[in-house]
């Protein structure tokens, strides 16, 4: 693995690259970065916008967060990271105090950097294997592990009969949302053909798509209401997966949302280096009756904010692209 080398700013660069490997909604990428003498301050992308599929701006800080935790890692694994601060002030989320690399690492975080580097956007099928008891205690244990996942709560579902629940209704929100033209509109936009240049977006191979069939997908999610074509693919990705995972918050508010997304970063990369993969499905969470039924389900007392199921999965795929850090530095 490649270690931070030249000035602080260049190893600081170094770090924030590894970080942007971070998953995000529809591969946006809503990040931006400053770096000045060992400050680096994270800021919101306010370029990238989803009127339709994020109103709220909900999973735009969830992919925040994730980004953050990944800095986090990072940072202490490469034994620079001095303090970090968490605060929405307009654009800005975060800043991150760093020191020279000094040749030591952590061993402790190394698990969770090579996960980082493995991770890839894959959708089912699951493997039938279910995930064992000692990784799933190890993940209920993750909670009281860190200080950066207060206010968060993880619901496990392991019933098979209840994840086909969870499945079923988030095959109801996705017919529901696809029957809207301008949310159609908007998800052909971030629906790119597999040999896309494109730097954000969701290649067809993330969707398991042929190159004929990536070029095709945008065209068609435009013009026809094919909900409930996807919605019996995802009911079939979810009700496949042994493990589904349901995060929520005490409350709304952007702080909360970014503090999910560090939390789930943590899971995901954990389980990652069981050879676990999560798989991110949130359409349940999108309609009001939907999303109180999955709260009913899990026997959630706080919000819902963001679900997943997790598994071996069968597919694999090439990595997504990424912008690099200085087309993302101030």
């Amino acid at each position: 693995m490649e270690k931070p080398e030249g000035r602080l700013k260049d190893q600081i660069e170094f770090l924030v690259g590894l970080a942007t490997r971070a998953p995000s909604t529809h591969n946006s990428q809503p990040w931006k970065f400053s770096i000045l003498d060992n400050t680096l301050s994270v800021f919101i992308d306010e370029g990238v916008q989803m009127p339709e599929s994020d109103s709220e701006k909900r999973y735009l800080h969830i992919s925040i967060g994730y980004l953050l935790h990944h800095l986090i890692v990072v940072g202490e694994y490469f034994s620079m990271l001095d303090s970090y601060s968490i605060a929405v002030e307009g654009n800005k989320v975060a800043e991150f105090k760093f020191s020279d690399f000094n040749q030591e690492v952590n061993e402790k975080y190394l698990h969770l950097v090579q996960a980082i580097f493995e991770r890839q956007n894959l959708r089912g099928p699951f493997k039938p294997e279910s995930v064992s008891t000692e990784i799933i205690e190890e993940i209920k244990d993750l909670k009281g592990s860190v200080e950066y996942i207060d206010n968060t709560e993880l619901s496990l579902i392991e019933e098979g009969g209840d994840i086909e629940k969870i499945a079923e209704l988030t095959a109801e929100s996705m017919r529901r949302v696809y029957k809207d033209s301008s949310f159609r509109a908007e998800m052909s936009k971030w629906i790119k053909p597999n040999n896309s240049k494109d730097k954000d977006g969701i290649h067809g191979y993330s969707l398991n798509q042929s190159m004929f069939g990536s070029i095709l997908l945008p065209h068609i999610i435009r013009l026809l209401n094919v909900g409930k074509v996807l919605a019996k693919l995802n009911y079939k990705a979810i009700a496949s997966a042994p493990l589904g995972l349901i995060f929520s918050s005490k409350d709304d508010s952007p702080k909360s949302w970014i503090k999910i997304g560090m939390h789930a970063s943590l899971v995901t990369l954990t389980l990652l280096s069981k050879g676990i993969n999560a798989s991110v499905f949130v359409a349940a969470l999108e309609h009001k009756d939907t999303k109180e039924s999955l709260q009913n389900l899990a026997k959630i007392e706080g919000v819902p904010q963001f679900l997943l199921v997790a598994g071996e999965i069968l597919v694999t795929a090439p990595r997504t692209p990424r912008y690099s850090v200085s087309e993302k530095t101030i």
